[in-house]
């Protein structure tokens, strides 16, 4: 995995978004994550089944005690990145493995939310 320029953080899903496309969230079963290199907190390899298949950001936060922030991701195994998130293409069912890196090093616990975008509204369910 090869570490880009971070990007400024930006709604990875609103730019751009036409009005009759709305987000929905993606169920994420049995999430897991790990650091592969105990000495490297940019690097961190999450797990997960997705139960639903389509194409889906995937955001990875960091939650705190009055707040979420927002991990910037510069890196991915999976996928592409968009505005310091990862666009990938989930097989409902399938066990996926993606490693990310982070803009900055990070110890602390992680959330992570996917979201599909569907046709056909102009309200977010997620």
């Amino acid at each position: 995995v090869e570490p880009v320029d971070p990007v400024d953080p930006v709604d990875p899903v609103e730019p751009m978004r036409p009005r009759n496309i709305s987000r929905v969230a993606v169920q994420l079963d049995d999430e897991r994550n790990l650091f592969r290199d105990g000495s490297d907190f940019t690097k961190r390899t999450i797990f997960f089944t997705p139960a639903s298949s389509g194409k889906a950001t995937m955001i990875v936060n960091a939650p705190g005690i009055a707040s979420v922030e927002q991990m910037i991701l510069v890196g991915c195994s999976k996928g592409d990145l968009v505005n310091g998130c990862v666009s990938v293409d989930f097989i409902g069912g399938a066990r996926e493995e993606i490693e990310v890196v982070f803009a900055e090093p990070y110890e602390g616990p992680i959330d992570v939310i996917a979201l599909a975008e569907v046709k056909g509204g102009d309200s977010d369910e997620a």
